[in-house]
């Protein structure tokens, strides 16, 4: 009887190590599937729609900063302030991987571009286009456009709203026209708003 008991151990054993031997190869089989998948999505990452918005709109709101003067590598300010807000953001799932972050600076430098070519064109139209603003309509429009938040919550004492945003508009525009180069923005200055011209300073 003894033995018999202990042939049954043995044999149970042996079942017990084997099923133990099966299901760590399907954990390890399952984890490595899970990694396949997770590089397969990382290739292909796509940024939600509200992701896309806050990007955008830190991106805009930090082209319009009073104290800028750097445009053409804006990008990287954007990157640090969105790594800064990831929380916020919804960004937490991209920063820290290193294929996703990869996907949001080819992002970022993309929207940077759109944004600046944006500018300049606002910037072209208020010198000569078929409605040239002044200074003041200018910073107020540009405002709505670019900063976050627009230009503020009271619109109706938009007067002192674009006199206090006056002397960082001006900065803006004349280092876009120098970033951008004097000789694109010629033919559009020979033509346009000599008020505009006189309060930018370009004639």
């Amino acid at each position: 009887l003894a033995t018999r008991l202990y042939q049954m151990a043995i044999l149970f054993s042996h079942a017990n190590e084997r099923k133990k031997a099966d299901k760590d190869s399907s954990l390890a089989d399952f984890t490595q599937l899970l990694e396949d998948l997770r590089t397969r999505l990382d290739e292909g990452y796509l940024f939600t729609k509200e992701q896309m918005r806050n990007i955008r709109t830190q991106a805009q709101d930090t082209i319009y900063e009073a104290t800028r003067t750097s445009f053409m590598q804006m990008h990287t300010d954007v990157m640090q302030k969105l790594h800064d807000n990831k929380a916020p953001l919804k960004l937490n799932s991209v920063f820290g991987n290193p294929s996703r972050e990869k996907s949001l600076v080819s992002l970022v430098k993309r929207m940077c571009s759109r944004i600046r070519n944006s500018l300049c064109q606002d910037i072209r139209n208020g010198i000569c286009g078929d409605s040239p603003a002044t200074l003041a309509e200018f910073t107020y429009s540009s405002a709505t456009k670019f900063k976050r938040g627009g230009p503020g919550l009271n619109l109706s004492n938009r007067a002192v709203q674009v006199q206090t945003k006056r002397l960082p508009t001006l900065r803006l525009v004349q280092t876009m026209v120098q970033t951008c180069g004097l000789n694109q923005f010629e033919p559009w200055i020979s033509r346009g708003s000599n008020r505009f011209k006189q309060q930018f300073k370009l004639v």
